[in-house]
């Protein structure tokens, strides 16, 4: 490991320490402008709202909306497995859409800002066995901090664009120690867990797109009909040959219909499977 790559990771655990005591203000101009929630605002800093349930516990991770939604199915599956569930956001929106859709049993919390002290008060109270983070979600401290406390983490959903994995070639040693604290990536598509790979992540499988394995939001009947309605009156223009019809009866180019397969579907089991195995490795390294 290289003593640049060191210096920079060293860098930004030691600028968002020395940043600490401004945490306050930016959580309260963060409350003043809708993005944080008043009377939670301490989950910002690590503090719990609620105690920890006994037995084991998977915290998982999704930044926003999508991320969140794209997990229930995985939520779901682990509390099948007896397991308690943790799950935190970034946002208020996606505070709001996890209360009503969350299984029972498991729990909603925001993140903590990724400052040593907070996460650590936040690991020291939760005490995940099992950390699941979806998409793109490589926050240096938390998992710094977890792969410390030998917590296995694995990141479910992964994703990384080509501009993102363009950027993080240029910090090739820096991207391989963010890296080796993941112990499995359960990568979207081929492409992504090639980049991955690239990087130096130590154990990379695909596992497809948990977004599709998620239920429809619900929605006001009437509304649906009327969308139906308007893609029915769109649709009637098109000819069988797959043509748009012209105001003047001339046909104008082909429609073109694409489809995306480079997602596969991600069964929730794989990354059920893969959580019993990070759980089982947790309890023979503690000898129970």
């Amino acid at each position: 490991m290289s003593f640049a790559s060191l210096s920079l990771l060293g860098l930004y655990r030691g600028a968002t320490t020395a940043l600490l005591p401004l945490a306050p203000a930016l959580l309260a101009w963060r409350q003043r402008q809708g993005k944080e929630e008043a009377g939670r605002v301490g989950e910002r800093s690590g503090i719990a709202r609620m105690a920890r349930p006994p037995g084991r516990l998977a915290w998982l991770h999704g930044a926003s909306v999508g991320e969140a939604i794209a997990l229930l199915p995985l939520v779901a599956k682990l509390r099948q497995q007896g397991l308690q569930v943790l799950v935190t956001t970034g946002t208020v929106t996606s505070a709001r859409i996890l209360d009503e859709r969350l299984p029972a049993g498991a729990i909603h919390q925001y993140i903590p800002l990724d400052v040593c002290r907070f996460v650590r008060r936040f690991l020291d109270h939760w005490r995940p066995d099992l950390v699941l983070f979806a998409e793109s979600e490589l926050w240096p401290n938390a998992l710094g901090e977890a792969h410390a406390r030998r917590i296995p983490v694995i990141l479910v959903n992964a994703r990384l664009s080509q501009r993102s994995f363009e950027r993080w070639k240029r910090l090739p040693h820096t991207a391989m120690q963010l890296l080796s604290h993941i112990d499995l990536c359960l990568a979207q598509s081929n492409a992504d867990a090639a980049r991955f790979s690239d990087l130096g992540a130590p154990r990379v499988l695909v596992g497809g797109n948990l977004k599709y394995d998620v239920a429809a939001l619900p929605a006001e009947p009437a509304e649906v009909a009327r969308m139906q309605a308007m893609i029915g009156t769109v649709s009637s223009t098109i000819t069988a040959d797959g043509s748009a019809s012209g105001g003047n009866g001339s046909g104008s180019a082909p429609a073109q219909i694409t489809q995306n397969n480079n997602f596969a579907e991600m069964d929730p089991e794989v990354a059920v499977v893969a959580a019993g195995q990070a759980l089982a490795g947790v309890a023979r390294r503690a000898g129970t």
